[in-house]
Parts: C-alpha cells; sequence; structure tokens
C-alpha cells in the first residue's frame, strides 16, 4: 500500500489552483475553434450527443483507473491522472455518495439542458445575444452562494466580480461585425436566459454536494454525465432519422474534442468548483470571449477590436485577477473556514458528515 504523502501547504494548494485556472481558460478557448470546425461537417444534435458520448467515454476510463487505485491505495489517495489528482488537504472529511436525485438533476441541468438550451439560443438568435446574456453568470452564482448557505464572499471579490460582469459583457456587446441573428430574438433570449439559470444553478448544487470532496473527480462526475447524455444521443437519432449524417472528420473531432479537450475542462471546472467556489469557477468563463477575440485577430480571422473593447476586455482581466488572487493567497483557508461553517450549520454541531441534498 502507498504511503500517504504530506499535506499540501496553502501555497501549494493556491499554486494548483492558479495553474489550473490558467489551463481551464486555454482548453475552454480551444472548444470554439474544435466545435465550429465540426459544425462544419455535421449538425448540432449529432457534434453535441458525440462529444458527449466521447466525454463518457473518457471519463470511464478514468474511473475505472481510479477505481483499481482505490481497491489498493483508497479513493482519497492519489487520482487516475494530473487532471483528476488535487493537492492533499489536511483533515479534509469523507464525503458519501451523492443522493440519486441529486445526480438525476444534476444530469438534466448542467448536462443536457444546458446543451439543448444555449444550441436552441444560438440557432434562434445568432450568438452574440445568447453570449451578452451568459456573461450575467457570474452575478447570478455569486448571488445563488450567498442565498444557499452561511458562507459569504469578500466585499472586494463581489466588487470585482461585478465589475468583471459589467466589463465583459460591455466586450461582447461592442464587437464589431458580429454574425446576424437567426430571425428570433426573444426566444433565443428566453433560451439563453435558461441556460445560464440552468448552469448557475448546476454549479452551486454541485459545490454543495460535494463540498470537502478529495477523491477522484472522474468517478464523482461520471454518472452525471452519463445520465445527461442519453437525452442528447434520442436527440441526434432524432436527426439521424431526418438525414443528417457525420463525416469522418467531424467523428475524428469529436473524438478530439470529448476524449483530449472537454474531459480535462470537466476535471479542472468541477475540482475549482469545490476547491474555489462555483463564482470563482464562473468568473474564469469571461475571459474566453476576451482570449478568442484576441487569438482570432491574431489569426486575421476577426476584425481587431476597438478602443471600447480594449479599455473593456482590460478592466475585466484585472476584475477577475482581484478575484484569483484573493482565492489563490487565501482561498484555500477561508474556504475551509467556510467549509467548517457549512458542516456545523448542516450537522448541528455534532461533527458527523453526511450527504448533503442540495434539492432539498
Amino acid at each position: 500500500m502507498r504511503a500517504a504523502g504530506p499535506p499540501a501547504t496553502e501555497r501549494e494548494v493556491g499554486g494548483a489552483l492558479l495553474l489550473s485556472a490558467l489551463a481551464l481558460v486555454l482548453l475552454l478557448a480551444s472548444t470554439w475553434i474544435l466545435v465550429a470546425i465540426a459544425l462544419q461537417d455535421a449538425p448540432v444534435p449529432l457534434v453535441s450527443a458525440g462529444r458527449s458520448v466521447f466525454v463518457v467515454m473518457g471519463l470511464g476510463v478514468l474511473a475505472s483507473l481510479a477505481s483499481r487505485r482505490g481497491r489498493t491505495g483508497g479513493e482519497q489517495g492519489h487520482a487516475a491522472s494530473s487532471a483528476d489528482a488535487v493537492p492533499a488537504v489536511p483533515t479534509a472529511p469523507a464525503v458519501p455518495a451523492m443522493p440519486a436525485r441529486t445526480t438525476v438533476l444534476l444530469a438534466l441541468t448542467g448536462v443536457t439542458g444546458y446543451t439543448i438550451a444555449s444550441t436552441a439560443a444560438i440557432a434562434l438568435a445568432g450568438p452574440d445575444m445568447p453570449a451578452l446574456i451568459l456573461t450575467l453568470g457570474p452575478a447570478v452564482v455569486m448571488a445563488m452562494e450567498a442565498a444557499s448557505g452561511p458562507a459569504r464572499a469578500h466585499r472586494r471579490e463581489v466588487v470585482a466580480t461585478l465589475a468583471a460582469v459589467v466589463a465583459t459583457a460591455l466586450y461582447v456587446a461592442a464587437r464589431p461585425g458580429g454574425e446576424g441573428g437567426g430571425g428570433h430574438p426573444f426566444a433565443g433570449a428566453v433560451c439563453a436566459l435558461a441556460a445560464m439559470l440552468l448552469i448557475s444553478w448546476y454549479g452551486v448544487a454541485f459545490s454543495r454536494a460535494n463540498r470537502g470532496f478529495n477523491g477522484s473527480m472522474a468517478r464523482r462526475i461520471l454518472p452525471i454525465h452519463a445520465i445527461g447524455v442519453v437525452p442528447l444521443m434520442l436527440w441526434a437519432a432524432a436527426a439521424m432519422l431526418g438525414g443528417d449524417r457525420l463525416t469522418l472528420r467531424a467523428l475524428l473531432v469529436l473524438v478530439v474534442l470529448g476524449i483530449v479537450v472537454y474531459v480535462p475542462v470537466y476535471l479542472l471546472q468541477h475540482r475549482i468548483i469545490v476547491r474555489a467556489g462555483a463564482t470563482f469557477n464562473a468568473l474564469l468563463g469571461l475571459v474566453v470571449p476576451i482570449l478568442v477575440g484576441v487569438v482570432s485577430t491574431l489569426l486575421g480571422m476577426t476584425a481587431p477590436p476597438g478602443p471600447l473593447q480594449w479599455c473593456a476586455g482590460l478592466i475585466a482581466l484585472a476584475a477577475m485577477g482581484v478575484v484569483v488572487i484573493s482565492r489563490t493567497r487565501g482561498g484555500s483557508r477561508s474556504r475551509r473556514r467556510e467549509d467548517g461553517a457549512v458542516e456545523s450549520a448542516e450537522t448541528g454541531g455534532t461533527g458527523e458528515g453526511r450527504s448533503v441534498d442540495p434539492c432539498s
């Protein structure tokens, strides 16, 4: 049996969180390009379902490897991959399995519901309006987190988050040469709002149900994605009955997109949600449109941002930096204090751990 390593220091935990955040932003930005390539040779239902199927396959492999390690060294030991691993935290409590109802609701909201709603929003109204509405996510998540328990964000983090949301929304709204809408702006806005609310609730609910979890994240989220992919497969099957087909190039892109990109994206996202909170994870998503805009300009794919966009982008990045520095320097310590306060409230001060159902 492998001997347990020494607990990670605050600096190591903060450094790991920062590296995870940087890797997540880069991976999320790459998904925009790969999805665009896949959509050139396949319709939306096949791309959405195909990508999700390969995600489940990749998570299944990692979960199997983690199970083998768990039989010899315990699940709370080393994980099956570097993306699935996390520095050990002193006195980390054992977290029981999520209730079945929570797993199903997370699958239907964060996987099925968000995928269908966001896809429909783009199809109905084009990409610009949904992107603008989705930038409100961090503010909504922050409000949901504040309302769901005793934990409260620092005032500077609240102000910085709101500033980042406003600046990113301004960046998206000022984007030159935006693509035309799909002809149904109101319906598209409703779908985008639904997508934003679904993924916001998902992040908060997952954070609450897995507070303090330190084991294999692949095993933790595999049931969520396995359940969530079923409706997407039915959607894809209906599209194929209608005559839609998948080219070989699109299939290869989906393999890369699902296994190479989205598997580490989901592992990093969920680890960050548990470690730093759902608001921090949602805030990282605001970097993606700014990063994609800069890269697209450098590659000659889009017109360069105007002065208003540059100012908005810099303000957004500076505001995000305030939150990132706050969470990586002192976030793990304050997070453990918040976890202890919430655990004490949920157990009535008995110290006995139990599974938290965020739906109750």
